[in-house]
């Protein structure tokens, strides 16, 4: 006899996310009943919550890295990559990580400068502004901080950045000093003894460099880029050095695990990483610090995270396991009341760069040729789905009766409701009942998918693919699912590790109160769903 095994909850997930995005915060060891629903869903869409920002999604993206993925330069710039920016909708770009502490904007000799691993030229600012403008992304450009050298931050912002964002100066986001300092001494950028004090004490420099000059004054600054819980609580004093008027938004980082940690890449397993304890942990956390940047009057804005730290885990952090637990976080972050959040990518010349939503190499074939080789893993395909959640308000979701380890949200703009189902369940299969409090007409299901959990290819969304050659990403198919005539309610077949997005319209329609079961609609086979069917409105144009 089958059985399911627990799914261990903390109170955090039946509560403060139960509000908008709910798990299963207890399900029992029972006999399977294909029959009986894996959970019940109720949505109240009179009732919206927080907005979503239309460029919540972004990506950051190592210095080193730019050449392969933007391009190597604005004649010969990455189209694919273009392409699959534009899929997203809108976005942030941010230009950074550790790589930024060690490059320098061309200055003489740098290969004998300390700290100047890698050369910034004027094509790369070129290039990266030319793909804000193409796209209608924004970028967010690192300054070295490790250097310890404001006057050549402002020559990199004079003579590089801001020449090359002159055709639409509200491409640039925002100048980040330094990434990580809390860590730099682990990178060996500074002593064992480098301190909070002494880490404010350099961005003094910076800030009264850059505010002092008319040229950069106004261009913004963000940070502070810390990594650890133990200098998150610094973040005031930040604000404080920097001047919340000269601040666009607050920045943190964030992995769940390590690949630099032995104990910690052995338990960054598919099942740790979806586990609730996760999310609830990164809940916790960031909810507390979004309401201290609040406080302050400034945004937060997780700019780099991704699975696993040191460049990610094979197996891991490219597989299907990613993409479900991308798209939980987007939405815990967005819920937690967050800016927006940056999924890091680093260059493969470095690194095997395991977390990669997107991977790309450049090949010089000729002298006015260059050919991209673009692909994109799992994890991109949820950033793809969560499209269709951005400029939508979160709306209250409660679940009851959940048999595995299945998890909600749901949003609405006033005249659509999207509901998306996560199963991050490796044994339970079957169907979901959906209540919404008003009565709805026909609704259409989007499924991401992939043959199993670990997989690291074979991801479809709406049973299609990204098209490696272009980039572009067709219409999605979809099933279309009519309600119980009585009750309203929705029965949404759910296959093993999946998420269904089901799409409902509105109607004016009195409210009702809780829902009927029913088992009038036949129930598909959710092991053999078809992979055409008619395809109706995506959110937005792909």
């Amino acid at each position: 006899m089958r059985t399911y095994r627990y799914c261990w909850r903390v109170a955090l997930c039946s509560s403060l996310l139960g509000v908008q995005g709910v798990g299963a915060a207890n399900y029992h060891a029972q006999p399977r009943d294909v029959r009986a629903p894996l959970a019940r869903i109720v949505v109240a869409p009179d009732k919206p919550g927080a907005l979503i920002p239309s460029d919540f999604t972004g990506l950051s993206i190592e210095y080193p890295a730019v050449g392969a993925y933007l391009g190597t330069d604005p004649a010969y710039p990455n189209t694919i990559f273009r392409r699959l920016l534009t899929n997203l909708g809108l976005g942030s770009l941010r230009i950074g990580g550790d790589s930024q502490d060690t490059s320098c904007w061309s200055p003489p000799n740098s290969s004998d400068r300390t700290g100047c691993a890698f050369t910034i030229t004027p094509s790369l600012p070129r290039v990266v502004f030319s793909t804000a403008t193409a796209t209608g992304w924004r970028a967010l450009m690192g300054i070295n901080l490790a250097i310890n050298d404001p006057s050549a931050a402002r020559a990199y912002v004079t003579n590089g950045l801001l020449p090359a964002s002159m055709s639409n100066v509200n491409n640039l986001l925002g100048l980040e000093l330094g990434n990580e300092p809390d860590i730099y001494s682990q990178h060996r950028l500074r002593s064992s003894s480098y301190s909070v004090a002494h880490y404010l004490n350099d961005v003094k420099g910076y800030v009264a460099m850059l505010k002092g000059d008319a040229r950069t004054a106004a261009v913004p600054l963000v940070g502070p880029a810390f990594v650890t819980q133990d200098w998150d609580r610094h973040v005031g004093r930040f604000v404080s050095t920097v001047g919340a008027r000269n601040l666009a938004f607050l920045t943190l980082h964030y992995y769940p695990f390590s690949a630099c940690s032995i104990p910690s890449a052995a338990g960054a397993t598919d099942a740790a990483l979806l586990s609730e304890g996760v999310m609830s942990s990164l809940y916790q956390r960031f909810s507390h610090d979004s309401a201290v940047a609040r406080s302050y009057g400034l945004p937060l804005r997780l700019d780099e995270t991704n699975s696993v730290s040191c460049h990610g885990k094979a197996g891991v952090s490219d597989s299907f396991a990613a993409a479900l637990w991308g798209l939980d976080v987007l939405f815990t972050l967005a819920h937690a009341g967050l800016r927006g959040v940056n999924f890091h990518i680093y260059d493969l010349d470095r690194s095997p760069g395991h977390y990669n939503p997107i991977v790309s190499m450049v090949q010089r074939t000729a002298p006015t040729t260059w050919v991209y080789a673009t692909t994109v893993r799992p994890l991109y395909y949820a950033m793809l789905l969560f499209r269709n959640a951005v400029g939508y308000r979160f709306l209250s979701v409660t679940m009851s009766n959940a048999r595995a380890n299945i998890k909600a949200y749901a949003v609405s703009d006033r005249t659509t409701v999207r509901v998306f189902v996560l199963n991050k369940d490796t044994n339970a299969a079957g169907s979901v009942i959906i209540a919404p409090s008003r009565v709805r007409g026909t609704a259409t299901i989007t499924y991401l998918r992939a043959p199993t959990l670990s997989s690291t290819t074979e991801t479809t969304l709406g049973g299609q693919v990204v098209d490696r050659g272009t980039g572009t990403f067709p219409h999605p198919h979809t099933l279309t699912l009519k309600p119980d005539p009585v009750s309203g309610a929705y029965r949404v077949p759910i296959p093993v590790v999946s998420v269904a997005m089901v799409t409902l319209r509105l109607k004016s329609a009195p409210s009702f109160l809780g829902f009927v079961r029913s088992h009038r609609q036949p129930m598909p086979d959710v092991d053999n769903l078809p992979q055409r069917r008619k395809w109706t409105e995506w959110g937005g144009p792909i």
